[in-house]
């Protein structure tokens, strides 16, 4: 038999626990996710790590993405006892698609809840020799020549131009303006302007850098063959229509050449809507500023020779996160353009609030996924590494950004994540969400003087007592005591 003691206690207890709620979760917080995409070559492996912190301690565990757990594969693949996974080191010939080119995730645990990483692709690359090439270019006098570093596609995206070589001895670095005879671009070509017959006579070579191995290499050296047409010759553009990205610190260089006789005019716009803003007006070789003073620039700035724009993102202005830019190359004989689509490279993170929610039983929890910026996106939720959907007490709106829970209980209790997904990235924030208080009905006990053991009516009479206690608790409403 419950004593009344006890039950004092007992409501006590669950008084005291309702008061000073941390604002910090006790379940698992993600504090450096593996990256999404990791690359790595054969000879050295590579190591992923999962920091998450928690109170206590989470445990790290590893799964693919059909939720079937990592195992450890002798000499291959190992999950340590720290919880990071290790590819080791392996031979071309023992490549495992299933494994160097998998798909990781990461599950942090504790017993207050269950938070996911975002999945890790893996991409392992097997080291072996490769050649770069340069090719002459066949130039009309007076225009600007093109030189490529042609670079092999299984290593292209790993490979960057370090410099340009010139007759052996003069080196060309990347940079945004050049010389304004050479301008080595950050994509890895090499603009020579207003090319004359004197150029013919040197030689040029590109030299680059495996990012991964950190090995360098050269090409082979190429020519720039200068020639005098008779004849007009309409412009014909070298410099292809694309789509770039743009960071928000960084300068974009826009290079637009085209080959004509006479040589080209060139001119920038910048459209919007259906008008078209002009960005640099100049002869092709001219440096001349663009929209210093954000008027007819459109809050875009930079300096152009020839057909080159360099762009400062700073005072660029782009409409929904984009905006597109014409290039058009003109003479006395025509004129064609090039159409350049700019894209607003920025990071996409994601930010859920509150940290700490807290909810008594019954009433709703609502949390809110807030994503900086305008880029495309979109919005999963999870509950301890279970995917949330719309339907019953789950409400998800605000075009995704808003969780609702409604008629929160025990089994609510936990941590719940959401899933930014932006068109380069998958990024992730977590909440804890605690059962706070619920106002239990009150019960009324009938207890006997008997009952009271150690009580200060034991040894009256058989009166009975009325007691009724209102208990106030962080965990379900529960009748403590029964009628006697």
């Amino acid at each position: 038999m419950w004593t009344l003691r006890g039950c004092l206690v007992l409501a006590l207890a669950g008084c005291v626990a309702g008061v000073g709620v941390s604002t910090t979760p006790a379940g698992p917080v993600l504090v450096e996710p593996p990256a999404g995409v990791v690359t790595f070559t054969n000879t050295s492996g590579v190591v992923l790590n999962c920091l998450a912190k928690g109170d206590p301690p989470p445990q790290i565990a590893w799964f693919h993405l059909n939720h079937s757990p990592v195992t450890n594969v002798p000499g291959v693949r190992e999950v340590l006892g720290n919880g990071s996974l290790v590819i080791w080191p392996f031979s071309g010939t023992e490549y495992r698609q299933d494994v160097h080119a998998a798909v990781y995730q990461c599950r942090a645990s504790n017993p207050t809840g269950v938070v996911l990483a975002p999945p890790t692709t893996l991409r392992a690359v097997v080291v072996q020799e490769f050649e770069v090439r340069v090719y002459d270019e066949y130039v009309i006098s007076g225009n600007t020549a093109v030189l490529r570093c042609v670079v092999p596609s299984f290593v292209r995206d790993l490979v960057t131009v370090t410099a340009w070589v010139r007759d052996h001895a003069y080196h060309i670095y990347p940079s945004a303006h050049g010389d304004g005879k050479y301008q080595a671009l950050l994509d890895g070509r090499l603009l020579v302007h207003k090319v004359e017959a004197a150029d013919s006579y040197a030689t040029y070579r590109c030299r680059v850098l495996h990012t991964l191995t950190a090995t360098t290499a050269a090409s082979n050296t190429a020519r720039i063959i200068v020639h005098d047409p008779r004849e007009r010759q309409i412009p014909r553009m070298v410099t292809k229509s694309t789509t770039l990205q743009i960071s928000d610190t960084k300068p974009l260089v826009l290079p637009c050449v085209a080959h004509a006789h006479p040589p080209p005019e060139y001119r920038w716009w910048q459209v919007r809507g259906d008008e078209k803003l002009p960005l640099m007006t100049s002869s092709n070789s001219m440096g001349v500023p663009i929209g210093g003073g954000g008027g007819d620039g459109g809050g875009a700035q930079g300096w152009g020779r020839g057909g080159v724009v360099v762009l400062d993102p700073t005072r660029l202005e782009l409409v929904d996160e984009s905006t597109t830019l014409v290039c058009q190359a003109s003479n006395e004989a025509g004129r064609t353009t090039m159409e350049v689509r700019i894209e607003r490279s920025a990071k996409v993170t994601a930010h859920l609030s509150p940290r700490v929610l807290v909810v008594d039983a019954g009433a709703v929890g609502t949390l809110r996924c807030q994503v900086p910026g305008s880029h495309p996106h979109s919005i999963s939720w999870y509950k301890d590494g279970h995917v949330l959907t719309p339907g019953g007490r789950i409400a998800i709106t605000d075009g995704g950004s808003t969780l609702e829970v409604r008629g929160v209980g025990r089994g609510d209790s936990g941590m719940y994540q959401c899933f930014v997904r932006g068109s380069k990235e998958t990024v992730q924030d977590a909440s804890e969400l605690r059962l706070g208080e619920a106002t239990c009905t009150a019960h009324t006990l009938r207890i006997s003087s008997e009952g009271i053991k150690g009580g200060p009516d034991k040894g009256r009479t058989r009166e009975s007592f009325l007691y009724v206690i209102r208990v106030n608790c962080l965990t379900k409403c529960v009748k403590l005591f029964p009628d006697v």
